[in-house]
């Protein structure tokens, strides 16, 4: 997008001011030579203070010989030096001195650090005035691009590898927790089943979800947790999954986990992992009646994470560690 041409003289002062938005990075902005061009996607004021009066009035200026980087700021952003960090409602202010008065074009290379949303909003001022009425109210947009497959968690949530590295990141200066089921009940439940499977060695498991019909996946992702609570406990045993049977399937393999899915009326959710050895069986149940447990399970959590020290927490380390 071509940048909109403004006039400067010998010396100045340009400020760039936060209205709304996130906080933002800053990186070295450049004025640099224009090539004449505007942008066909930004709108102008008629008003005789608007940007076109501003390019009519100013109309025998000549263009710009070479590009002048303006001074960064002493911050550090990924690796790349002269950052200045702006908060929101802040402001980041440069001094600039060019060799003659000419057109240039303002750059500026911005980086939002919080997520809203919307776009950042900012007014420009030239010693301590905004050269025309566009520059008090000026927007950058948000860009975004897939960085990797979509991946899915053992919770069945999608996410990008990314979003995660971003809460783990978020974690270094501000307590993060991340869960796919909230249920304290769920919880405590992952933890038993983990330690019948170290404590009944060569039993056979076999997990079962039941839940209201129009759930439109399955098996659930609480069950996919479960079943996630077995493999880990004997990582060297060679679990795997086996999703419902039919037909001549042959004999159970020991190894194998059956995973099987009920679907009827209104049930909230039910979780069942039998261990059937000789001559006896163990099941563990979980049965919810409503999804405030949800709720209740992330209020208390959330009360234990704000007396841990900044990081990134699983649900299950903030309740039981």
């Amino acid at each position: 997008m071509k940048q909109r041409r403004l006039t400067r003289g010998i010396s100045g002062i340009i400020t760039v001011v936060l209205l709304i938005g996130v906080i933002a990075a800053a990186l070295p902005t450049a004025a640099k030579e224009t090539d004449g061009g505007t942008s066909s996607a930004v709108y102008y004021s008629t008003d005789e203070n608007g940007y076109m009066m501003y390019k009519e009035n100013n109309s025998d200026a000549p263009l710009a010989e070479k590009d002048i980087l303006l001074p960064g700021g002493s911050e550090t952003l990924n690796g790349r030096g002269g950052v200045k960090t702006v908060s929101e409602s802040g402001e980041a202010e440069y001094s600039v001195t060019v060799p003659k008065n000419a057109l240039y074009e303002l750059c500026i290379t911005y980086l939002p650090l919080r997520e809203n949303g919307g776009e950042i909003e900012l007014s420009l001022r030239l010693d301590g005035a905004s050269p025309f009425t566009e520059a008090g109210s000026l927007k950058l947009p948000h860009y975004y691009k897939d960085s990797g497959k979509i991946r899915e968690d053992k919770n069945g949530d999608q996410y990008t590898p990314e979003q995660v590295d971003r809460l783990r990141e978020l974690g270094q200066n501000a307590r993060v927790m991340h869960s796919g089921n909230y249920s304290i009940g769920i919880a405590a439940l992952r933890h038993l089943v983990a330690q019948a499977t170290r404590e009944l060695p060569g039993f056979d498991c076999e997990i079962v979800e039941t839940h209201h019909n129009q759930k439109v996946d399955a098996p659930s992702g609480t069950a996919k947790l479960l079943l996630d609570a077995v493999v880990e406990a004997e990582p060297e045993a060679g679990y795997h999954p086996v999703y419902g049977r039919e037909g001549m399937c042959g004999a159970r393999d020991p190894k194998e986990i059956g995973m099987h899915s009920l679907r009827g009326g209104t049930v909230a959710g039910v979780h069942e992992v039998s261990f059937f050895g000789q001559d006896e069986e163990v099941t563990l149940t979980h049965r919810a009646t409503s999804r405030q447990i949800f709720v209740n399970g992330a209020l208390a959590a959330a009360q234990k994470l704000i007396t841990r020290d900044p990081g990134f927490y699983t649900f299950d380390q903030v309740m039981f560690a």
